[in-house]
């Protein structure tokens, strides 16, 4: 089903938008037509700029004539109606995302003379939009470009000798361009050649247009350029249009082109712009931050080693060693395990954290750890507010401080254009200068005054917004952050004071740690009662207390009882003993592992220690993982070599912790697997799960976790069969037969409201009602005799006669006939009753244990997401870390002690018991078969080797017009 057949209209709507993207699709071709048409359109869209490539066309195509065109919400924040009947001209706007994508929706405008303007109002309405473009003679503009050019390490230059008597000489390799200082036979020669010259230079750059069309589109450029600053437009001819492959090229390609071009000129303009204010004596924009560079603020290796906790694997016939115990013996003296390989890198918040997040501290980010670390939080630490009133701010002006820091986004804001990395790299930078700035203007607030004058400082300022009317005001482009929320908090209103010290109040907020209440609660005096409540929610909590005091006291009462009950994290105890009885690795105390071992024979692209692990721990860390490594190659079938996924994992030790709350994690952005010092022993093979299933997702293509998008058609159809094992199972004969008798109770419960709506009960005597209660019986009884004996299919007839002598019996007793409803209804319960009588189910799926006891896990432990323990990915791990287990036949606590620890109390029941959120028994024994057909399959593909998965499959065959071909045909996507 489509997106357009979920309501009536939908069909009629897509007609409308074919039909216009069809009248689009005519306006660009009209444009690459002759130098008439491409005038046409560019002059149209500098009278409405603002638009894409594709809206412009279609608003052209609809409203040829339009001057200044908005929504019917802008015009009436200016104070000005659409007049009635006037349609709207539809354009397309992003809607919701779909499948990663964005759902285009229709949205309309109305043009300046749709409205009920005055003539006057209209021109001046016109003139105003138009005033803001900055004007300048070709002097100027020409002085303008060689700015715009030099940022981009441009260097234009005037030489007639150089240019070789034509208007410009362009070599975009060495961006450098010679321009004829003096062309009698173009008019504004200079600065028009310049201008088509940097754009040609910066098209040339992207590397993906040839060179007819770069020349195009710089006369599309210096054309737009020239529309900006007023000057004559006329010399420009536009001469590519007459090359056949660009006069005939596709609307689509017409519109890519013209998008470059659009993009080169707004980058050029904004440059130029900056130019002329500076020069016009308007304050330049403020430059990047420079932070000083800091020294690293991670705390400093040890100089001293001592013998602390170690890690020591047993070997076939050891003795087994404590975790916690002291190692009986150090590291050869000076012996210390340092960092090898590639250095793995990440964003590390020790080091931005108490001075903030700046712009030098993008340069380590790749594009996952900006999205992910560029935020509000990490910019701007949250303030001390307490500090910040010691310091001189009143306590309004601290609470003002709070809340407009509060309605700052919290993290980069994006426009739907922002569809490269490099655009939205270009945002983030954007979002952190904002914070930074408003965090110096902020934390100047100090008295009430300040307060009433911030928003005011803020707008006259000009960087952000700036002023549109006597109450209006716009965003600039560096502005792309500020929200109607922000403004808001900004501004005192009209409650002026009021409200503020009314919500500071009632937030408790300035008062010392140990005069505040519980949040949420408050304590308050019932003179009618003469006694103190307390309030939660604007619910009673606690009555009848006598005094202010209990009344506090209780309320901590209150709170600490509630938070016993909440969630908590779930984190698996520290294994007492690592024990290891397999056939050693070749590992001893004479021979330990080192980074260039697991570089060698695992193939893993470097590894970290934590600062603080001492040589014995780093050692022992090192010596214990090789050793599990080796057991998981074994347990999979794999080379040594696959561990390392075709060589994209990397490995750290105690190095990359995340605040006690877990053992050990994976982080896909920089593919590392991290264990901690001591707790991550026993979690390798969990989190080498995560790896695995994230990586292999990568090398075929898919656009997250394997098991997150098993639903494509890249996927081996071995995951889909091993989540469908995870979470459901054949019922055993008990289970069926329970849910044919819930079947039928359901259905008999259906037949009686049926016969009792029929014949209420209210409306019988005594006598009638023991006839009717017995004619239900008898109307079950012959029910389920004619499932029996009738042939499946043949149930309309017997079903007619049956409601026929159910509607004569209540005509008798109520002299009414049955109406149609009610007997259509009544034949309805009568078949659903004889189908469910006629057919006990023979297989059905039910939910195994696993998955309901993950469910049951969710409810009590605490994550950063809900349905943590229930999801796919979690799931996968946890089967995963058993599955090792099972397919090893010697212990490696190291690799996998953790995988049956996931335990949790259950008394839910009337015995307490236990809830596992693993697999056991036969659930386990089918997830395992699964898990044999999925390495199996990535051991055809080549996921475990470093040749890329997709050659892989060619060689195999199972790659074929670029699509997995399943082994198996699916029926559907249900379970």
């Amino acid at each position: 089903m489509n997106q357009f057949q979920s309501n009536p209209g939908a069909e009629e709507r897509k007609e409308k938008i074919v039909r216009l993207s069809a009248g689009a699709d005519e306006v660009i071709k009209r444009a690459f037509a002759d130098r008439e048409g491409m005038e046409g359109y560019l002059a149209f869209r500098d009278r409405i700029s603002g638009y894409s490539v594709h809206n412009t066309a279609m608003i052209k195509f609809q409203q040829p004539q339009a001057q200044m065109v908005g929504s019917f919400g802008y015009w009436k924040s200016l104070g000005i109606s659409v007049r009635k009947g006037e349609s709207g001209i539809a354009v397309l706007v992003p809607g919701s995302r779909w499948g990663g994508g964005v759902q285009f929706q229709t949205g309309y405008l109305f043009d300046v003379g749709q409205t009920d303007a005055a003539e006057g109002t209209k021109e001046e309405l016109i003139k105003k939009k138009n005033s803001g473009m900055l004007r300048a003679d070709p002097d100027r503009v020409f002085e303008a470009v060689r700015a715009a050019a030099e940022a981009y390490n441009i260097r234009i230059e005037l030489s007639a000798e150089k240019a070789a008597g034509r208007g410009a000489r362009v070599y975009p390799k060495d961006g450098l361009a010679y321009i004829y200082p003096d062309n009698p036979a173009l008019a504004d020669a200079v600065p028009s050649m310049s201008a088509a010259s940097l754009a040609y230079i910066l098209l040339y750059r992207k590397e993906k247009w040839n060179k007819k069309e770069m020349l195009l589109q710089a006369d599309i450029v210096r054309y737009m350029i020239f529309c900006h600053y007023g000057m004559d437009t006329g010399g420009i001819g536009f001469e590519g249009l007459s090359e056949p492959e660009i006069r005939e090229m596709k609307p689509s390609a017409g519109k890519k082109l013209l998008e470059g071009a659009f993009e080169t000129a707004g980058r050029m303009i904004r440059r130029m712009d900056e130019y002329l204010a500076e020069k016009g004596g308007r304050q330049p924009d403020p430059e990047p931050y420079a932070a000083e560079q800091e020294g690293d603020t991670r705390p400093p290796e040890k100089t001293e080693e001592k013998s602390g906790p170690g890690l020591e694997a047993e070997t076939a016939g050891g003795t087994g060693t404590s975790a916690g115990a002291e190692a009986e013996k150090e590291t050869p003296a000076g012996h210390r395990p340092e960092d090898f390989g590639q250095k793995i890198g990440g964003a590390r918040k020790d080091l931005w954290k108490g001075r903030g997040l700046d712009l030098e501290d993008m340069e380590g980010m790749n594009e996952g750890e900006a999205a992910r670390y560029v935020t509000k939080d990490n910019i701007w630490e949250k303030p001390d507010y307490g500090k910040l009133m010691e310091e001189g701010a009143s306590v309004r002006a601290a609470f003002f401080i709070k809340e407009v820091r509060n309605a700052l986004p919290v993290k980069a804001v994006y426009s739907y254009k922002d569809d490269t990395p490099e655009k939205i790299r270009q945002r983030q930078e954007a979002y952190i200068r904002f914070i930074r700035d408003m965090k110096e203007m902020l934390l100047k607030v100090k008295t009430d005054t300040d307060i009433r004058n911030f928003f005011e400082t803020f707008v006259n300022d000009g960087t952000y917004v700036e002023r549109e009317g006597s109450y209006l005001i716009k965003r600039t482009e560096k502005g792309f952050p500020i929200t109607d929320r922000l403004v808001k908090a900004m501004q005192m209103g009209r409650a002026g004071f009021g409200r503020m010290d009314h919500k500071i109040e009632k937030e408790q907020f300035g008062l010392p740690p140990e005069k505040k209440l519980p949040r949420g609660y408050q304590v308050r005096y019932l003179a009618a009662r003469q006694e103190y409540v307390v309030v939660k929610g604007g619910r009673v909590a606690a009555e009848g207390i006598k005094s202010e005091q209990e009344a506090r006291e209780k309320a901590e009462e209150l709170h600490k009882t509630a938070a016993a009950s909440r969630k908590r994290h779930f984190v698996p105890k520290q294994l007492e003993q690592i024990r290891r009885d397999g056939p050693s690795c070749g590992i001893t105390p004479e021979h330990p592992a080192d980074g260039n071992l697991y570089m060698e024979e695992f193939g893993f692209r470097g590894g970290e220690f934590g600062n603080w692990m001492s040589g014995a721990d780093r050692q022992a860390s090192l010596d214990m993982g090789y050793d599990a490594f080796c057991d998981l190659a074994s347990a999979l079938g794999i080379e040594k070599g696959g561990v390392s996924l075709g060589g994209r994992l990397a490995i750290a030790f105690g190095a990359r912790g995340q605040g006690g709350h877990a053992a050990a994690h994976y982080e896909p952005m920089r593919e590392v697997v991290n264990l901690t010092k001591l707790k991550g022993a026993g979690s390798l093979a969990h989190e080498w799960g995560h790896a695995f299933d994230d990586i292999a997702g990568k090398r075929l293509g898919l656009s997250g976790f394997l098991t997150a998008c098993a639903q494509d058609e890249r996927a081996p159809e071995s995951v889909r069969e091993l989540l469908a094992a995870m979470k459901y199972r054949p019922s055993t004969a008990e289970e069926l037969e329970e849910t044919y008798q819930k079947s039928v109770e359901r259905s008999e419960r259906a037949l009686k409201r049926t016969l009792d709506a029929l014949l209420p009960e209210q409306r019988m005597d005594g006598a009638e009602l023991l006839e009717w209660e017995k004619k239900k019986r008898e109307v079950s009884a012959q029910i389920k005799e004619k499932s029996r004996t009738e042939t499946y299919g043949d149930e309309a007839a017997w079903i007619e006669v049956l409601a026929e002598e159910i509607g004569s019996y209540r005509k008798k007793l109520t002299g009414r006939e049955l109406e149609r409803g009610f007997r259509e209804q009544l034949c309805s319960a009568i078949y659903r009753l004889a189908c469910t009588y006629r057919r006990p189910p023979e297989s059905r799926m039910a939910e195994t244990d696993f998955y309901k006891n993950s469910l049951y896990a969710d409810g009590l432990c605490s994550k950063e997401r809900n349905g943590y323990w229930q999801s796919s990915e979690e799931m996968f791990a946890r089967a995963f870390a058993c599955y090792v287990k099972d397919r090893l036949p010697w212990r490696s606590d190291y690799l996998c002690g953790h995988a049956e620890t996931s335990v949790f109390p259950d008394v839910s029941g009337k015995e307490p018991g236990i809830r596992k959120a693993y697999p056991e028994g036969e659930e386990r024994k089918r997830i395992n078969e699964c898990f044999d057909r999925l390495i199996a399959d990535c051991k055809r593909l080549g996921l475990f080797g470093p040749e890329k998965a997709e050659r892989k499959m060619e060689e195999t065959g199972i790659l074929e017009n670029g699509i997995w071909q399943n082994r198996i045909i699916r029926r559907g996507k249900g379970r």
